[in-house]
């Protein structure tokens, strides 16, 4: 007898969009196939503030950067959302960052064809816009 699959479209990982996300964790990892810096990354764990799965839950998910930290380097740009910033040759701990919030613009990944493979990713963190400074309980203009 024949085993059998249905073919079903799907999105794993979030939706393509910008979601309020907080840092629940990071670490070091090493990819198997050793494209990204020697395979040496830092795997990001988020959990978002605005979206919710359907059993009610924070969606989680993770993206990675390269374990380079040179200005202009992803992981550079990463902290820099969560407020973790250093001058070149200072040693930071970045997990300072675990905890604070950041904005995620995630988007669909594309093969080499251009086609979407129902996989998202991290494209870009960004540090949350400043609330407007408040006067006598209003905004400030």
């Amino acid at each position: 007898m024949p085993i059998t699959r249905k073919v079903e479209a799907g999105q794993v990982g979030p939706e393509p969009g910008t979601y309020t996300v907080t840092l629940m964790d990071l670490q070091e990892d090493v990819l198997p196939d050793g494209q990204f810096n020697n395979g040496e990354i830092i795997r990001f764990y988020f959990e978002t503030e605005d979206v919710l799965d359907k059993d009610g839950n924070p969606l989680a998910f993770d993206a990675i950067a390269s374990d380079k930290l040179t200005p202009g380097a992803k992981l550079t740009k990463w902290l820099a959302a969560f407020g973790i910033e250093a001058e070149v040759e200072e040693e930071i701990d970045i997990e300072q960052a675990v905890g604070k919030k950041a904005l995620a613009k995630v988007v669909a990944k594309m093969d080499k064809a251009g086609k979407k493979t129902g996989f998202s990713m991290v494209s870009e963190l960004v540090p949350l816009p400043k609330a407007p400074a408040r006067r006598n309980g209003r905004a400030s203009a």
